[in-house]
């Protein structure tokens, strides 16, 4: 059913791009080229000079360009090429009388104006000669405004683990891994909930979950750009930064495709012993001779099997057919807990695409239409086994794209491109908060389960997203100055949340006198359904998640570039935002808990104008913004005053019910946010920079749409606030870049961030009865956050490139709340409606004071490449060229926390964890002359030192933690970490560390 719908939504689209004509705004996914042409030997201006795109560059191949972009230089010899998609071209500059002149590997990235300038010769030529030259490489930026980073298609291929977009982004300057178990990123500390994620300056952006799709094909980008200062006022909802993905499209003269495929083979993901099985702590206690008698460890309160089986009921009836004896019980325990296979399966990822000439082309009759049209196709999967067995084993993601290219006229351009994907994974926790958000990622770290409740497989609910975005984009070019583009986008999210396979109570084997059922397998909805020992759980009642909730986004944008005069351009543009949100979803019991329905339909709108002012080097960029921001929400009012209703026992509850609850109409919010950004040069080779700016972002839809309502309780557990404001960040950037032997380029920036309206909970809390109360959002909490990065990077180079980062960070916020005792431990703040129920002197109702964290990180990247005719020869082939040896190498300085069990004043993170290692590499070899192939061997080794980082999740509970903490003498508290293994028991063991080194094989041929 979802593949007719998509098809249907893609033909709904290919029409409406057909009727539809009016102004739009989109991102920016060109650059520019601008330059000078001169008279060689005297320096005069050469009005009339025609410039044109000729050729574009794969690797050290030149193919011949069908873009048809060019321009003629005015009465000052000063020329502006504008729409010119991130590549490597060829550009020519001709005129009558002079030698036709071509710069060769000419980079235009993404949002950047490149300066191209020619000098012609007044020589004649013999006929068909002309003069070439390679383009200057450009190591500082001068005109870049910001701290951003280009990464080509080039660098994508040579890094390690790169077959995902994420661990391309966790290597680059700024971003850290917020969460490895579902491949969540920061940007400066921020979470990726603050970024944008376009691709082809369309969003692929979750509305509901607020956060971004970002499985997009490795075949299909040809470059991403990130941003992680201060962005132009284009850029909206988002405060951290901008990630812009830009996909490849297929030529109009011949075809062309690649296929690569990864493969790691089976092993386990973890240190230690097996999880499972004779190796294992529980079968060495439970199982065996010694395990008939009581066990040594007197905390177990296991008597033996001798003693164990006199409390069984069996054995206390009048039917001796069903006795139990010790021999029987201890085969039934080895049965509950049979070995499962969880390292015996390997990872292993495919992506592959085809682009050329549509085919339609060649038809005869209907050929000529699809003359100049191409189209680019990809499709991709990733298979990765958890490092544990759950409800799935397994993560699985596959995603396709089709795009196609026509050029209706040689200066418009009309795109139509779809992209489908569905991942299968389970949830990370069996709580109805975030199901469909928090799911097992598939990296090497996938673990949430605690040791009791490993053999209950079916403890995480299984999930299914299944998501698609279509979309049309005409792109027209009405002169060298000015080109305008318009983008209609719809993308669709739905989501699938259950239980996994029931547990068939059927009898399937007899041990001793009696049969059993497949007991731990399939779910069962039990709590605390234990084992003999009274340990390892059986059934533990999770995986009682329920989601069918779906969300459409429609956005229409535009926008319309000026070069209006010879320094100065102009961008404007507008945005529309409609979304169709669909929220059921629910955590069930013997009784529905936790329900959660709605269906709301929110807008935005923006927008925006921008001012680049370029003048001998010095670059201004100006701009202003406008958003809108309509909940579209009838709510009830928890906002206007919470004590009014509502505080007797279950009266909300009715009320709601029977619809004479009050509610309130969402406020409908507007923000202008302005930006400015400066680019000065100190020299041909120095540069400073500065950016400032207002960034303002809708909250998530969680905390202004869903009330959470508990059916067996009869009570709201939340209630939303849809007038919670827009979220509120003011950056400020300053940097310097400084190009050293036109080889390396050294960059330095110091940032700070101001994040205010951070929503935090709050609980009205009624002084009559305190188990009456409500919780809710405010806009109460604020953070700010300040840092410097360092980068040394070594651009270009026949044989050595690299780069190594610093990054220093500073983090201040809130505390938590303090813990409430009325509230069961609950950590918010607490408003009464009795004064007196608040005492000052406990904290409650006003927050811990402000707290900072400081993680300095080091990282560094290494590329050793040799040329492709290195060395002796042999058959044709050099088997020493085309080897590239890359290693990534990662430093985070470990974090303080405060451990203080005796209460003493004055106590603050006084405990700091170990530094942390780690080395990737990727070692590969290039083959080419295999006719019209290109073919790659490459392999990936993680954690090449095996180096170990303890878990804090593998230690059984509170007090097994803090047992070890107290194991740590004086000089240890600052090495929190290191691992006395004699010191603690062996049960568990195999959590302690995960990750160890791996390998993987991979092949990608190029056609």
């Amino acid at each position: 059913m979802k593949k007719y719908k998509f098809i249907t939504s893609f033909l709904f689209i290919l029409i409406i791009a057909g009727m539809v004509f009016c102004p739009d705004s989109t991102a920016g996914i060109t650059g520019k080229i601008r330059g000078k042409v001169i008279e060689k030997s005297t320096g005069d201006a050469l009005p009339g000079a025609n410039i044109m795109i000729t050729a574009a560059w794969e690797g050290n191949t030149e193919i011949q360009s069908n873009m048809q972009l060019g321009a003629a230089t005015d009465i000052a010899g000063d020329y502006f090429i504008l729409n010119v998609r991130p590549g490597i071209y060829s550009i020519t500059a001709q005129m009558m009388g002079y030698a036709k002149t071509v710069q060769e590997k000419v980079k235009v990235n993404i949002d950047r104006t490149t300066v191209v300038n020619f000098e012609l010769s007044s020589e004649v030529l013999d006929l068909g000669e002309e003069v070439v030259v390679v383009a200057e490489r450009e190591i500082v930026k001068m005109n870049v405004t910001t701290s951003q980073m280009s990464i080509s298609e080039n660098v994508l291929t040579s890094m390690p683990a790169n077959n995902r977009v994420e661990n391309i982004l966790f290597v680059q300057p700024g971003f850290d891994s917020e969460d490895p178990v579902e491949g969540k990123f920061k940007i400066r500390g921020s979470s990726q909930m603050q970024t944008i994620f376009m691709v082809d300056g369309m969003p692929t952006f979750d509305e509901k979950l607020n956060e971004p799709y970002m499985n997009i094909n490795q075949s299909a980008i040809k470059e991403i750009q990130t941003i992680t200062g201060g962005f132009n006022a284009e850029y909206g909802n988002a405060r951290s930064g901008v990630i812009n993905i830009v996909t490849k499209e297929g030529t109009g003269h011949r075809y062309t495709g690649s296929i690569n495929f990864r493969y790691a083979p089976p092993q386990k993901k973890h240190f230690g012993p097996d999880a499972f099985g004779p190796d294992s702590w529980e079968w060495k206690t439970f199982t065996g001779p010694d395990s008939y008698y009581p066990l040594a460890d007197s905390t177990l309160k296991f008597p033996g099997w001798y003693e164990k089986v006199k409390d069984y009921p069996e054995n206390h009836d009048n039917d001796p057919d069903n006795d139990i004896y010790a021999e029987d019980a201890e085969e039934l325990w080895k049965y509950r807990h049979r070995p499962i296979d969880y390292a015996h399966r390997p990872d292993h990822d495919l992506d592959v695409s085809l682009s050329g000439p549509l085919p339609l082309r060649f038809i005869p009759g209907i050929g000529d239409i699809f003359r100049n049209t191409s189209f680019f196709a990809a499709y991709k999967y990733d298979h990765n086994m958890f490092a544990y067995p759950f409800t799935r084993d397994h993560y699985w993601d596959e995603n396709g794209i089709l795009k196609i290219t026509s050029y209706l006229t040689p200066n418009m351009k009309l795109i139509i491109q779809g992209m489908y994907g569905e991942l299968n994974s389970v949830v990370q926790r069996h709580s109805a908060y975030k199901a469909e958000r928090d799911f097992m990622h598939g990296t090497q770290t996938s673990y949430r389960l605690g040791e009791t409740e490993k053999y209950d497989t079916y403890y995480l609910p299984i999930l299914d997203r299944y998501r698609s975005t279509i979309g049309v984009t005409l792109r027209h070019t009405i002169s060298p100055k000015m080109f305008y583009e318009l983008i209609l986008n719809r993308m669709f999210s739905k989501y699938w949340v259950d239980n996994g396979r029931e547990r068939d109570f059927a009898p399937v084997i007899r041990i001793g006198n009696n049969w059993y059922d497949e007991s731990p397998r399939g779910y069962y909805n039990a709590k605390d359904d234990k084992d003999q020992a009274g340990i390892y759980a059986l059934s533990t009642g999770g995986g009682r998640n329920w989601d069918r909730s779906h969300t459409e986004t429609i956005t229409f944008k535009g926008n319309l570039e000026w070069q209006y005069f010879k320094f100065s351009s102009v961008k404007t543009g507008f945005e529309f935002v409609y979304n169709n949100m669909l929220e059921e979803r629910g955590y069930k019991n013997t009784k529905w808990r936790d329900f959660r329905k709605y269906n709301i339909f929110p807008k935005r709108f923006a927008l925006y104008a921008q001012n680049l002012f370029e003048f001998g080097g010095l670059i201004a960029n100006v701009g202003l913004r406008m958003d809108y921001f309509d909940p579209a929400y009838m709510a009830i009012d928890s906002y206007t005053n919470p004590f009014a209703l509502y505080f007797e026992e279950r009266e909300l509850y009715h009320r709601n019910l029977d619809g004479t609850v009050p509610k309130i109409e969402a406020e409908k919010q507007v923000r202008f946010s302005p930006r400015i950004g400066v680019s000065h040069p100190l020299s041909e080779t120095t540069k400073l920079f500065f950016n400032y700016g207002h960034f303002y972002q809708t909250p998530e839809s969680e905390k202004l749409y869903t009330t959470t309502w508990d059916i067996v309780s009869e009570k709201a557990d939340w209630i939303s606030n849809p007038n919670t404001q827009m979220l509120k960040t003011v950056q400020i950037e300053v940097g310097f870049a400084k190009n050293l032997f036109d080889q390396i380029e050294i960059y330095f920036a110091g940032y700070y961030k101001d994040m205010r309206n951070e929503p935090s909970r709050v609980y009205f809390v009624n002084a009559e009865n305190l188990n009456v109360h409500i919780t809710t959002w405010r806009n109460n909490a604020y953070e700010d956050i300040r840092g410097f990065e360092l980068r040394i990077q070594k651009h270009y180079g026949d044989w050595v490139t690299g780069w190594f980062t610093y990054d220093y960070r500073q983090h201040v916020k809130p505390d938590m709340w303090p813990l409430d005792p009325y509230l069961r431990g609950a950590e918010a703040e607490i408003i009464a409606n009795d004064p007196d129920l608040v005492d000052p002197e406990d904290g409650l109702g006003s927050p811990f004071p402000m707290v900072s964290s400081t993680l300095p990180k080091f990282r560094a990247g290494f590329d050793f490449h040799t040329p492709m005719q290195t060395g002796p020869q042999w058959a044709g082939f050099y088997p020493l060229g085309g080897l590239i040896f890359n290693f990534f190498y990662r430093y985070n300085a470990g974090g303080e926390f405060t451990w203080n069990p005796e209460n003493k004043q004055g106590v603050r993170d006084n405990m700091k964890w170990l530094s942390y290692h780690n080395i990737d590499l990727r070692f590969s070899k290039l083959f080419r002359k295999l006719g019209p192939i290109t073919a790659e061997f490459y392999l990936d080794v993680t954690n090449i030192l095996n180096a170990r980082r303890l878990q804090t999740g593998s230690f059984l509970g509170p007090k097994d933690w803090e047992n070890y903490l107290y194991s740590l003498s004086e000089e240890e508290h600052r090495k929190v970490g290191v691992w006395k293994n004699k010191d603690f028991p062996e049960r568990g063991s195999h959590r302690r560390f995960m990750n160890p080194r791996r390998f993987a094989f991979g092949l990608r041929i190029y056609l």
